[in-house]
């Protein structure tokens, strides 16, 4: 390691959220380390406080953080790559401005483990759910945590790990790889957990660690700035769908994802006739790859009554 090398880039990503960005930005610089590190805080044109307390931060840190102030709303997924290219850290780690880190270790713990175990191209860990006031809801994601590595057998299986925990290899600054993240980030202008968790398992293997080191804030009311309380179920279901089939084209079909769009076309037939929006049946289909036809309508049953079981355990 070199002396003045910047080992992570830790990109905080915001659109109004002047009400946590703070908590977010201090849980990183509250980091225990020997590793230099650089905080790149990415608002998307807020239109609260949000750019004003992040240049207070700046002000405050400039040998630390740098503000990347848009001219226009990029949305989440080019506000992400932007922010991507003009870091300069070995290794690369997201951060919603919603979200906070609860281990003051995780930077150190990561990074030791990625210098000491090149086999793998990134580090992740579980997380604590938690409400907006902060009160825990539960750790995630559930069926992690008997597990020590990640790879792309989970993905096609639908087992999705959280990208904003991994620490993972910055692969921004590698010219080879350019035109593959300009390719999956824009699919959608929000969602992106499906293009990074492929794109990572794609090029490597992820190794977990069975502890929550940060906190996920779970907001599920309407009127808050998060995609999933301002967007129905279906709707999130059919834009997953659409995704994954053009990363599926993308990369010729070479991958069984029939786990994955049976799950997505669960969820979109019991919300849609419960709603009565049968209509959307037929859009997953206009979406899905021919391919997966047949399986997902043979297996329809059997994960029906597992997102119903599900969701009772969850209620009750």
């Amino acid at each position: 390691m070199k002396k003045n090398e910047v080992m992570l880039s830790v990109a905080i990503l915001s659109y109004n959220q002047e009400k946590y960005i703070s908590e977010a930005i201090e849980s990183v610089l509250n980091q225990k380390t020997d590793y230099k590190y650089e905080i790149l805080l990415a608002d998307d044109c807020s239109k609260d406080n949000t750019l004003k307390i992040m240049k207070e931060y700046e002000k405050k840190y400039p040998k630390i953080i740098k503000v990347l102030d848009r001219k226009k709303n990029l949305g989440a997924n080019q506000n992400l790559l932007d922010a991507g290219k003009q870091s300069n850290g070995k290794y690369f780690a997201l951060l919603e401005g919603d979200d906070y880190w609860i281990d003051e270790n995780k930077i150190q713990t990561q990074i030791d483990f990625l210098e000491n175990n090149t086999d793998y191209i990134g580090i992740s860990h579980l997380q604590q759910g938690v409400n907006i006031e902060g009160k825990k809801l539960g750790v995630y994601p559930k069926w992690i945590k008997k597990s020590k590595e990640i790879t792309m057998k989970n993905f096609m299986k639908g087992q999705n790990y959280s990208a904003t925990a991994c620490v993972y290899k910055n692969y921004f600054k590698d010219d080879k790889y350019q035109e593959e993240l300009k390719y999956y980030f824009s699919l959608h202008n929000i969602v992106s957990d499906i293009q990074t968790g492929f794109f990572e398992l794609k090029h490597g293997k992820i190794y977990n660690l069975n502890k929550p080191m940060m906190a996920y804030r779970i907001i599920r009311k309407k009127g808050e700035e998060n995609y999933n309380s301002r967007t129905s179920v279906i709707d999130i279901n059919l834009g997953s769908t659409k995704i994954l089939s053009e990363v599926d084209k993308y990369n010729n079909y070479k991958y069984n994802f029939w786990r994955r769009y049976s799950s997505y076309y669960a969820d979109i037939f019991l919300l849609s006739l419960l709603t009565r929006k049968i209509k959307s049946i037929k859009i997953f289909f206009e979406l899905c790859p021919k391919k997966y036809h047949f399986i997902v309508q043979l297996v329809l049953p059997i994960m029906s009554i597992k997102k119903i079981f599900n969701y009772i355990v969850r209620v009750f």
